[in-house]
């Protein structure tokens, strides 16, 4: 078989993942906050313990994903890019790695592209790794470890790869990075192979991964004790598993998620999981790997859904298990057809395929409505923060019932600025910002209206100045 499935699956994914991702501002809230997170850490020079603007010492998540974006900053000279790089590439290794493990399960070139360019056309797993977010450089550190274990299942050295992959996804975002050991369970509940526990490489590699984890997590308690544990370990491990911190999702909003972002590789996913239900019943190696791989997926998705807070990108690590099986199953059926009937079923595979490009185009040129209004708002509030960035008066700034701070925040030079009250005297001049429904729907006493200037007033947020 020839190789260039795969170089094409990587050109289209290097593309899709690269190209004009400094372009658009940054995002509230994640993108935005972690900027913030990387100026303010980069100019208190001390790196170690990350910081923020408003709440001081930062330790809502671990910090490595910081570290390669200070890194990545020194480089790349638009802020956007340099810290939407780390991320973007690690979404380019975890496609890699998504084919390198179906090319190690069925030794098949095309099927491993296949894997690939799934991967690569999800729309929302493009979308996440093209932000500043945890999620792809997690969902990479998670493939990392499974190729390692799969490996080792015939040659035991590659075993000390999986705790150092679990160790590095915790890095990025905790326990997340943990959820290796569930899936290499469910693998191994499929294959009864259990002899990888009895392999000292796998402990060796527990012990590196230890290693690993340790440096930061004792440098960190140490300088501040109860302190760092309760925000970093209760609030933002424990609490957002078992309560509503942010996100939480309506019935049905997942479902809304995966057809609007996720289409049409999920819909192809759950046919083909319900279709090969029989594959339960086979002994197998194919079934067994689809089953593995089929079941960790599903496995990611409830965690998720028992989870009281929900946000929609921490699914993204099921889309990598979602690709191998799609892979597996197109291989299985493939295999057994006819000659004639392996053109129709490669025809029908390119639909499908190009249905799924133009989606994830349209997904990344945030042609989606939610995508396209997010975007808009972020680049009016880059607007507004630029232009009280370059106000040499000092007046103060006010936000009148607007939620979103944190990308006015990061291009205003973390000018300060707070929540207007209803019955404040303010008789100094000022700037207010304020959603633009709401100075639509607002009629301002004459005396008032003659002493607003608007500054800047977009579609969705204004800038107002009070003589």
């Amino acid at each position: 078989m020839k190789i260039w499935p795969i170089l094409v699956t990587l050109a289209f994914s290097a593309l899709l993942l690269f190209v004009n991702l400094g372009g658009g501002a940054l995002l509230d809230y994640d993108e935005a906050t972690y900027g913030l997170v990387v100026k303010e850490t980069l100019k208190s020079g001390q790196i170690a313990t990350l910081k923020h603007s408003v709440s001081g010492n930062w330790f809502e998540k671990p910090p490595l994903y910081f570290w390669l974006a200070m890194a990545s900053q020194k480089i790349f000279k638009t802020p956007e890019f340099g810290l939407r790089f780390p991320s973007a590439l690690l979404g380019f290794l975890a496609i890699v790695l998504t084919m390198l493990i179906v090319y190690h399960l069925t030794q098949n070139k095309f099927t491993s592209a296949v894997a690939g360019i799934v991967l690569a056309t999800t729309p929302v797993f493009i979308e996440a790794a093209r932000q500043v977010r945890l999620d792809a450089p997690v969902t990479a550190a998670i493939l990392f470890s499974f190729f390692c274990f799969i490996k080792g299942l015939k040659n035991p050295r590659w075993l000390m790869g999986v705790c150092v992959g679990a160790a590095v996804g915790f890095m990025f975002k905790s326990a997340i990075g943990f959820l290796i050991f569930p899936i290499i369970l469910i693998w191994s509940l499929f294959h009864r192979d259990f002899k990888w526990l009895k392999s000292a490489y796998f402990w060796v590699g527990l012990a590196l991964a230890a290693g690993i984890l340790a440096p930061w997590h004792i440098y960190e308690s140490i300088k501040f004790g109860y302190g760092f544990w309760n925000e970093y370990l209760l609030h933002h491990i424990f609490r957002r598993f078992s309560q509503t911190i942010i996100g939480g999702s309506p019935p049905g909003e997942y479902l809304k998620f995966f057809i609007l972002l996720a289409s049409p590789w999920i819909v192809v996913f759950v046919a083909g999981f319900i279709k090969n239900f029989a594959y339960f019943k086979r002994k197998d190696e194919l079934a067994k790997n689809f089953l593995g791989a089929a079941c960790s997926a599903l496995f990611i998705f409830l965690i998720f859904e028992v989870s009281r807070t929900k946000l929609l990108y921490y699914l993204i690590p099921i889309f990598p298990f979602v690709a191998i099986s799609i892979s597996i199953l197109f291989d299985d059926i493939f295999r057994k057809l006819l000659k004639s009937a392996q053109k129709q079923a490669l025809v029908g595979f390119f639909v499908i395929l190009a249905l799924a490009s133009l989606n994830t185009i349209y997904a990344v040129a945030h042609q989606h409505t939610q995508l396209r209004i997010n975007q808009l708002v972020a680049n009016e509030e880059k607007e507004i923060g630029l232009i009280l960035a370059q106000d040499k008066t000092g007046i103060k700034t006010y936000i009148f019932g607007y939620p979103y701070h944190e990308t006015i925040r990061y291009y205003n030079n973390e000018k300060s600025f707070e929540e207007i009250k209803i019955d404040q005297a303010l008789k100094e001049p000022f700037f207010v910002i304020i959603s633009r429904s709401f100075l639509n729907s607002s009629e301002f006493p004459p005396e008032l209206a003659k002493r607003l200037e608007g500054i800047f007033v977009g579609k969705t947020v204004a800038l107002l100045r009070f003589e």
